[in-house]
């Protein structure tokens, strides 16, 4: 069971969930908000509650990612929250928050995953959540476990496992590893080297009541906040985003 709180913000009862696809990681200052989030389907339990479509302890089931919430928490099209077991992810305003979630949305977001709850770890954690490992197909059709890519690459750290009082997880040794080789993530650089490359943009509300700057952009080595869609007085997340893409896209134009 985990003991970290995570809080989702939301912007009002009004605000809708819409899927937003936020490419690669890159480092620079942290954003600090969520960066994902998307339509649940109707008729689903609300996310953070375990509906009956939760698997049952020492099953796998498939289910699509409906949303992501941080670096280690995302929902599930069956209305399921899941926190990835064994894991930890930098907390909102820490170094890294922005690029673990955005990695996090790169590797699942909108895809069906394999959804596995070792019967060696307890169901849920105090705050609702699946504790699960989730999987994504490979390039060579071989299941990648997402908690490991985000432990190599440096994003996250081994953590509520057998070393520190939790149960023993299928997967720990294999994290121990990958931690043991992977370059931890620091802001501006990777290993020591400045980052610049591609823009992207993830969601990032600032929850000013200005819906036009909820968007931050970076290319790895420097970052922003642009104003976008200033000739519309409301502005959803979809909207915004669409715009963030064609802003992204015409800096890598040059």
């Amino acid at each position: 069971m985990q003991k970290r709180v995570k809080l989702e913000w939301a912007r009002g009862a009004g605000a809708a969930l819409l899927l937003v696809a936020a490419l690669g990681s890159v480092g620079c200052t942290p954003p600090t908000a969520p960066v994902e989030q998307a339509q649940v389907s109707p008729g689903t339990a609300a996310p953070g509650s375990l509906a009956t479509e939760a698997p049952a302890a020492g099953t796998q089931t498939f289910a699509t990612v409906t949303r992501v919430i941080d670096g280690d928490t995302l929902d599930l099209s069956t209305g399921v929250r899941v926190r990835l077991i064994g894991i930890d992810t930098p907390e909102r305003g820490d170094c890294g928050y922005a690029e673990a979630a955005a990695l996090l949305t790169e590797l699942v977001a909108g895809r069906e995953v394999s959804v596995t709850n070792p019967a060696e770890v307890e169901d849920t954690d105090s705050y609702g959540r699946l504790l699960a490992h989730i999987g994504v197909p490979g390039v060579t059709g071989a299941t990648v476990d997402v908690g490991h890519e985000i432990v190599a690459r440096g994003l996250a750290v081994p953590r509520y496992n057998s070393t520190d009082g939790y149960a023993l997880h299928p997967f720990e040794a294999d994290y121990a590893a990958a931690a043991a080789t992977a370059t931890p993530f620091t802001c501006g650089t990777r290993g020591g080297v400045a980052a610049a490359g591609q823009w992207s943009c993830v969601f990032d509300p600032t929850y000013d009541q200005n819906w036009h700057n909820d968007a931050w952009c970076t290319n790895g080595a420097e970052g922003h906040r642009p104003t976008l869609r200033e000739w519309d007085s409301h502005v959803t997340e979809a909207e915004l985003m669409e715009s963030a893409a064609e802003y992204a896209r015409t800096l890598n134009a040059g």
